[in-house]
């Protein structure tokens, strides 16, 4: 016997917690970063099966940058960044593209300042150049 009662689908359905805004960031922090995975690519490439390794070789450089500023023991960075990273992935996907956009923020922010501190040097060499040529063509 045929059972004739229509038969109700369930779709299955992603909630949509990301925003234009948050996407666009993550994309723009994406270009801004493409060097970075371009590197990542390369190390993967020579590393093979030991590229875990090798990204624990880059926190570990992030340890040597960070011991400009406070001094804490190399394996202690990497555990938290490790144990930071992973809970942030653990926490969902728009907490994440958040973090990412915050950094991207600062990413932005490092290139803006590198493209800012030099013209305002280059303003203020070029008004002292140019006084120095004044005085120079009055006397």
């Amino acid at each position: 016997m045929r059972n004739d009662k229509p038969r109700t689908q369930e779709v299955a359905t992603l909630r949509r917690t990301l925003s234009l805004p948050l996407v666009t960031f993550y994309g723009i922090g994406t270009i801004l970063g493409a060097g970075i995975y371009v590197l990542v690519g390369k190390v993967a490439g020579v590393a093979g099966m030991l590229t875990p390794l090798a990204f624990a070789t880059l926190m570990h450089g992030f340890a040597g940058y960070l011991k400009v500023y406070v001094q804490f023991s190399d394996g202690l960075v990497i555990l938290v960044m490790l144990l930071i990273l992973g809970a942030v992935v653990i926490w969902g996907i728009a907490q994440s593209v958040t973090v990412a956009v915050i950094m991207t923020l600062f990413e932005m922010g490092g290139l803006l300042l590198i493209i800012w501190v030099p013209g305002v040097g280059a303003v203020v060499s070029v008004l002292f150049l140019s006084t120095q040529i004044y005085e120079f063509v009055i006397n």
